[in-house]
C-alpha cells in the first residue's frame, strides 16, 4: 500500500508488517501537482506524471529503494493553472515496455524518454484492458465514443531509440 504525504513524498506500507521501503522523494522544494501514477507490470517501478513547477514531467522510481530511475521534462510549456489529470493518464504497456501518457505519448520504460506519439486528439479516458490492448474514449460532436485498439508491441519496441 502507498500514500502521498504532504511533503512531496510517497510512503509505502507493507500489509504483512515487514519494514517498508524508504519514502520516495518526488521533489523536495518544488510545487508538484500529480496528474497520473502507475506501477510497472512487475511492480518494481513507480512512475509519476506530474506538473513540477507547472511543467509536465515524468518521474520513474525504484519502489524498493526509492531511487530515481529517470526524470524527464516532457515540455517547456507550462500547463494551464486549471489543468487536471485524466483518469488513467499514465499507463504501463507491459508488452511494449513503455509508458503511455494521456493516451497519446509513448515513453521508453527503461529511460523515460519520449520516442513516439500515437497522434490522437480528444482522448478522455485510456484504459489498459490487456497487455497490448487499449480501450479509449474520445470526445465527439455526437457524444463520447469508445474504441478498442490492439497495439503492435514489436513495432513500438522497434521505434525506441537505440
Amino acid at each position: 500500500m502507498w500514500r502521498r504525504n504532504g511533503r512531496n513524498q510517497i510512503s509505502f506500507f507493507n500489509i504483512d508488517g515487514s519494514p517498508p521501503p524508504k519514502p520516495i522523494v518526488v521533489a523536495s522544494n518544488m510545487k508538484v501537482s500529480q496528474l497520473g501514477l502507475a506501477f510497472s507490470a512487475d511492480s518494481s517501478q513507480l512512475a509519476i506524471f506530474a506538473a513540477v513547477t507547472d511543467l509536465p514531467t515524468l518521474m520513474v522510481f525504484q519502489v524498493k529503494t526509492g531511487d530515481t530511475v529517470s526524470t524527464n521534462l516532457l515540455s517547456q510549456t507550462p500547463l494551464p493553472k486549471d489543468a487536471e489529470g485524466m483518469p488513467h493518464g499514465l499507463l504501463y504497456l507491459p508488452g511494449a515496455q513503455a509508458w503511455l501518457i494521456n493516451g497519446n505519448d509513448l515513453m521508453d520504460g527503461a529511460t523515460g524518454v519520449k520516442f513516439a506519439s500515437l497522434g490522437l486528439s480528444g482522448v478522455t479516458e485510456p484504459q489498459l484492458v490487456g497487455p497490448s490492448t487499449l480501450a479509449m474514449t474520445f470526445k465527439g460532436d455526437s457524444g463520447p465514443r469508445t474504441i478498442l485498439a490492439k497495439l503492435d508491441d514489436a513495432k513500438i519496441k522497434a521505434a525506441k531509440p537505440k
